[in-house]
């Protein structure tokens, strides 16, 4: 089921459960319009990803890196780095998105599996992500297979489980057949851009309901406020200030939806300096007024 809406923690990691402990693996398709904001805003999660455009163009944004997609093209994710998709198009834009644990690959803790082939290329820091095209054999062979999972994933027929197993364990086998890395220069740690930038968004996360100083975040990694913000632009495709306001409105609905209290409070609540400036903000952001948007999604 797509989440229109997701949550975060302090450090952007995704708190949403991707299937469950028996069976980790979760398969849905995206419509970016139906996100509160228009689009998957940066976050990161431990699951691997695969996506397929089923519809539209989509850019995904994968730590430094920027890819344009148009419909039948996909996309590799690997475990751990941050990541966003965003519309290229006014119309629908849609992809099928299959998100796995890696353990579910692994065989069991200290296998040869896991030892050989997955770790090494999980913990690589040469692969955060890859296109997949049509006109290359065994990339087209993965985005085939990626319509295969979604349609086993809700058929629900019987063995399903053990169809999606032995379907993922090939494409996985794909990738480690045609993808090759130096295992003697690999490193678990990711870019100093990566680590710099979860600890900007640990710092906003946890005062964005108060006034956020620049140079309170340059701060925290040690830059002067001119290359904090050409680092953040550089990666997030977005100014800081941006950013905030965007997780701003985000948290803000959690309020509209759940809670009883007043427009004026939640605009305070949520960091926003005058109530005015919270609606026009968030009108701009998704098109109706806080009030409008209570009115359709409230649930208590």
């Amino acid at each position: 089921m797509q989440i229109y809406n997701i949550k975060v923690d302090k450090n952007k990691k995704e708190t949403t459960n991707h299937g469950v402990y028996e069976f980790p693996i979760q398969i849905y398709e995206t419509f970016l319009e139906k996100n509160v904001l228009g689009f998957v805003n940066w976050h990161w999660h431990e699951e691997v990803q695969f996506c397929l455009i089923t519809n539209g163009k989509v850019d995904f944004y994968v730590s430094e890196k920027k890819y344009s997609l148009d419909k039948g093209q996909g996309i590799f994710i690997n475990s751990g780095y941050l990541h966003m998709a965003k519309p290229l198009e006014k119309e629908s834009n849609s992809y099928i998105c299959i998100d796995f644990n890696p353990k579910f690959i692994s065989s069991f803790q200290g296998s040869i599996i896991k030892q050989k082939y997955v770790d090494p290329y999980i913990q690589s820091n040469q692969i955060s992500s890859f296109v997949l095209n049509n006109d290359v054999n065994w990339q087209h062979s993965i985005l085939d297979k990626i319509q295969e999972l979604h349609k086993l994933y809700y058929a629900k027929n019987d063995l399903y489980e053990f169809d999606i197993y032995i379907t993922l364990i090939s494409m996985w086998r794909d990738i480690i057949s045609n993808i090759k890395i130096n295992k003697e220069k690999n490193e678990v740690v990711k870019s100093s851009d990566e680590s710099r930038l979860k600890v900007i968004f640990s710092y906003i996360h946890e005062n964005y309901m108060n006034k956020i100083n620049l140079e309170d975040i340059a701060n925290t990694i040690h830059l002067n406020k001119s290359e904090c913000c050409h680092l953040f632009k550089r990666n997030v495709k977005c100014t800081i200030f941006e950013y905030i306001q965007d997780y701003r409105i985000n948290k803000s609905i959690d309020f509209l939806k759940n809670t009883n209290m007043s427009i004026s409070e939640i605009a305070y609540e949520n960091g926003f300096c005058t109530p005015s400036y919270y609606c026009e903000i968030f009108k701009k952001k998704t098109n109706v007024t806080p009030k409008e948007y209570r009115n359709l999604n409230k649930k208590v």
